[in-house]
């Protein structure tokens, strides 16, 4: 997918399917709801604290804030603990555990089933199903691109708001979003002169940093504070690619409070929030191979 691009494919009861009998019994029952899977893909908190600080300010809040539903993710794979974009879409569309290499396939290799169909979304009296990613998000952080990064993680934000406006026009629509991975690691750094090129390196750790133009470039500056000061800070880099720690999985709208419900989202649960949303019915775990 090219960088920097939002996809919205919006798929009429295209969930990937366990079974023909379990297919046929959904599509006689939906529930008329929608849902919504939102994947700014390679985000966590820091990124997205990032971002605020740079359109909205230390103490601003952002659409992400203002999502009233929140849960850490779980993202290991069968093989590895850190997650990738391939294994995450099979895992998001299908509820299946798999490893790290799987483009649509489980543990052993087989593929894993699904339907496909398009609608115009909310016009379907039955329900809809929308899913919608923001890549730039991942690829510009793993090529340490902050300025990139952060342009992507406001185009994502701004989708959220729209999204919150359309829960409120359409109050049975429910919207999970969560990530599969953390691209490079991203993480504030303060700086103390906002007239100084950052270093290329963290003096005392040697993490990577970035400035708003790149390596050895003059620092970001955050809106504004409440009383009009702006704060320099550089962004530092853990990694050059996916690590797996630190995803926050957010949720709001309609049955929110019950598909959303812990401090915990476990990878293979995004598939059952939605599928209970579309069909109404509850899809027990999957028994892991051993």
């Amino acid at each position: 997918m090219h960088s920097g691009r939002i996809a919205l494919a919006a798929i009429a009861f295209a969930l990937a399917l366990p079974s023909q009998t379990v297919a046929e019994d959904c599509a006689l029952s939906p529930t008329g709801n929608g849902a919504v899977f939102f994947h700014p893909d390679g985000t966590l908190a820091g990124h997205r604290d990032a971002m605020r600080l740079v359109y909205c300010g230390p103490v601003g809040n952002s659409n992400w804030d203002r999502m009233p539903r929140m849960a850490a993710y779980r993202g290991h794979l069968t093989d590895q603990l850190s997650g990738t974009s391939s294994a995450g879409a099979s895992i998001h569309a299908t509820g299946t555990p798999t490893w790290s290499g799987s483009f649509g396939q489980d543990e052993s290799g087989a593929k894993l089933r699904a339907a496909d169909g398009l609608e115009r979304i909310a016009a379907n009296p039955r329900g809809f199903f929308a899913v919608i990613e923001e890549e730039g998000s991942d690829n510009f952080c793993n090529q340490h691109n902050a300025s990139g990064c952060l342009e992507a993680l406001k185009r994502a934000d701004d989708a959220i708001g729209r999204m919150l406006g359309f829960i409120e026009r359409h109050p049975k629509t429910f919207v999970l979003m969560a990530s599969d991975s953390n691209a490079g690691g991203m993480q504030i750094n303060e700086v103390d002169d906002p007239d100084a090129s950052v270093p290329e390196r963290d003096a005392r750790s040697g993490a990577m940093l970035d400035g708003r133009d790149g390596t050895a470039t003059l620092p970001f500056l955050s809106a504004s504070d409440r009383n009009g000061k702006r704060f320099p800070f550089a962004i530092a880099w853990a990694v050059g690619d996916d690590v797996g720690s630190g995803v926050i999985a957010r949720a709001a709208g309609h049955n929110a409070d019950g598909l959303l419900p812990g401090n915990t989202l476990v990878k293979t649960d995004v598939y059952r929030a939605l599928y209970f949303q579309l069909f109404g019915k509850a899809i027990q775990p999957l028994p892991v191979p051993r």
